[in-house]
C-alpha cells in the first residue's frame, strides 16, 4: 500500500514528529513517502521508513512534480499532517492545494490539537441537486487569532479526521459506516472521525529495558535522573527569519542556563546526579555581540552533565522520551506532552510572568514576586539590555499572553506542569516534586493510568489505515 504524507507549512516541525510516530505503528509492507517544506524535512528525513522529499521554491515546479508523483506511484491514501497551520496562515507561497480538495483518493486529516470544526454542507449544483461539501475550519482555537482560513472538499472525497488521544477524548460515536443504513450514501460522504492511540505496544516494558541499556552506555548511577529539554525550531524560525525583530539565540541561552542552574541547586541539596539532554538548541553563525552572566555555581565542580543536540533524529527523540525522568518543553502543545502521558513520564512547560514597564523613558522589569535570586535577576538585566523584545509573559514562546496562570498542573486535554522560568523557588520546588517525591510520583502514575484507560478503545495507526482503505 502506498501512502503519501503532506506537510505544507514552513514551520510544521511538531507535525513531522507526529507523522513519524504514526508510521512507526504501520506494518512494514506499506510504502510511505512524505513531501514537506525544509524544516519538517529535516526531521522526517531521519526516519528510515520515510522516502522524504522537499518542496521547491516556486508553485509551478511543485505542481508539476506532484502531478508526476501521483501518476507514478498510484497512492492509496493521502495523510495531510498540518492542516491546522494552513488554516492559521493560509496557502504557502510555493504551493497550490486546489488539487488536494478534488482528488479521488481517501484523505486523512490529522487533528492533533483537537481544534478542528467539521461541517457537512449541502450545496445546489447543476450536476447533483444534493452535492455535498465538507468544510473544515478552526473551532475556538485561540482568542488572539483574528483571521482563520477554511478548506472545503468536494463530495467525491472520502475525508477522515484523525484525532490524537490525548488531547482528544475517545468517543464511541459509531463512526464506522453502517452498510445497512437507509441513508448509506449520505453517510458515505460524511467526514469520519477516527481516534488515534499514540501508543506503542508494551511501552513501559520497552522503556525500562531501554533505560538499562542507556544507563550502561552513559555510565549512569542507578539513581541518576535524566532530563530531556526540547526547544521548538519552528518557534526559532518564526522569531529569527519571519519576524526578524530580535536576537532569538539569547533567549534560548538564558533558558538553558537557568534550567541548568536550578538543577545544580537541586543536586547540591539532595546529593543526586543528573544528566540533561538539550534538543534543537539553536546555533547562529554570527558572532555573539552580547554576554550572559555566569552563575555562582559555574565556578564550582558539578556532576551535572549537559549534552546538546543541535539536530534531533527520530531514533534519538524516541529513545530520549522513553529513558527520561522528566520532559521539559517551551510549548503547551508539543507532541512530547502526549508521549509523556503514554510513557508515564512527568512533563513541564516553561512559561514566564515577567514583563517590561516603561516609566519616564526608562524600562524596568516587572514581576509578581519580589524575592528574586540574584543570578536570575542578572540574567534578566542582560536580556533587558541586549534583547528586551524577548521579555513578556508567555506559556508557549514566542506567543505573548496577558499573564501566566498561578497553577502548577494543567489538564486541558494535554496534561503537564507549568512553571515560570524566572521564579527560582517555584521551579526548583517543582523539579524536586517530579524527580524526588515518590508519593507524588505515585499519584501521577494513577493519573496517567486513568487518562490511558479513558482512551483504551482508540485505534492504532495500522487499524486506522485498514478502516480508511477498505471502507
Amino acid at each position: 500500500m502506498n501512502i503519501l504524507f503532506l506537510l505544507t507549512g514552513f514551520a510544521s516541525y511538531d507535525e513531522a514528529i507526529l507523522i513519524s510516530q504514526f508510521i512507526d505503528q504501520l506494518d512494514e509492507t506499506h510504502d510511505c513517502a512524505c513531501l514537506s517544506q525544509l524544516l519538517p524535512f529535516s526531521y522526517t528525513n531521519t526516519h528510515p521508513r520515510i522516502a522524504s522529499g522537499v518542496f521547491a521554491e516556486d508553485k509551478d515546479t511543485n505542481s508539476q512534480n506532484l502531478q508526476k508523483l501521483l501518476e507514478k506511484h498510484n497512492f492509496d491514501l493521502i495523510v495531510w499532517g498540518d492542516i491546522i497551520n494552513f488554516l492559521l496562515e493560509g496557502e504557502p507561497f510555493n504551493l497550490s492545494l486546489n488539487w488536494l480538495t478534488e482528488i479521488d483518493i481517501p484523505i486523512c486529516i490529522l487533528d492533533y490539537q483537537d481544534v478542528l470544526k467539521i461541517e457537512q454542507l449541502e450545496t445546489p449544483s447543476l450536476e447533483n441537486n444534493n452535492k455535498y461539501m465538507t468544510k473544515i475550519s478552526l473551532d475556538n482555537f485561540n482568542n488572539n487569532v483574528k483571521t482563520c482560513h477554511e478548506v472545503s472538499f468536494h463530495h467525491s472525497n472520502k475525508i477522515y479526521v484523525i484525532k490524537t488521544c490525548p488531547p482528544a477524548k475517545y468517543e464511541n460515536n459509531n463512526d464506522i459506516i453502517n452498510l445497512f443504513s437507509s441513508d448509506y450514501m449520505h453517510q458515505k460522504l460524511q467526514p469520519h472521525i477516527l481516534y488515534w492511540k499514540k501508543l506503542e505496544e508494551f511501552p513501559l516494558v520497552s522503556k525500562y529495558n531501554l533505560r538499562e541499556v542507556v544507563d550502561k552506555d552513559l555510565k549512569c548511577n542507578e539513581d541518576t535522573k535524566i532530563i530531556f529539554l526540547i526547544f521548538n525550531p519552528a518557534a526559532f524560525l518564526r522569531t529569527s527569519v519571519i519576524e526578524n525583530s530580535f536576537k532569538p539565540d539569547i533567549h534560548y541561552e538564558a533558558v538553558k542556563n537557568l534550567i541548568c542552574y536550578y538543577l545544580k541547586i537541586l543536586m547540591m541539596h539532595n546529593k543526586i546526579n543528573c544528566q540533561i539532554f538539550i534538543a534543537n538548541y539553536p546555533r547562529l553563525p554570527n558572532k555573539k555581540d552580547y554576554s550572559l552572566p555566569l552563575s555562582p555555581l559555574d565556578k564550582k565542580k558539578s556532576s551535572l552533565q549537559i549534552r546538546e543536540i543541535p539536530l534531533l533524529t527520530h531514533e534519538l527523540y524516541t529513545t530520549l522520551l522513553k529513558v527520561s525522568d522528566l520532559i521539559i518543553t517551551e510549548s503547551n502543545w508539543h507532541p512530547a506532552l502526549i508521549s509523556s502521558v503514554m510513557l508515564e513520564v512527568p512533563s513541564i512547560v516553561i512559561g514566564s510572568n515577567v514583563a517590561i514597564k516603561e516609566e519616564k523613558g526608562v524600562k524596568k522589569i516587572v514581576s509578581d514576586y519580589t524575592d528574586m535570586d540574584m543570578y536570575v535577576y542578572q540574567t534578566l538585566e542582560s536580556l533587558l539590555k541586549h534583547n528586551p523584545a524577548s521579555i513578556f509573559p508567555y506559556v508557549s514562546y514566542p506567543h505573548e499572553i496577558t499573564f501566566l496562570p498561578n497553577i502548577n498542573m494543567v489538564q486541558n486535554g494535554y496534561f503537564y506542569h507549568i512553571t515560570d522560568i524566572f521564579n527560582d523557588e517555584r521551579t526548583i520546588s517543582l523539579f524536586s516534586e517530579l524527580l524526588l517525591n515518590k508519593d507524588y510520583q505515585s499519584d501521577l502514575q494513577t493519573l496517567f493510568s486513568s487518562i490511558k484507560d479513558r482512551n483504551k478503545e482508540a485505534l492504532l495507526a495500522e487499524k486506522i489505515v485498514e478502516i480508511v482503505i477498505y471502507d
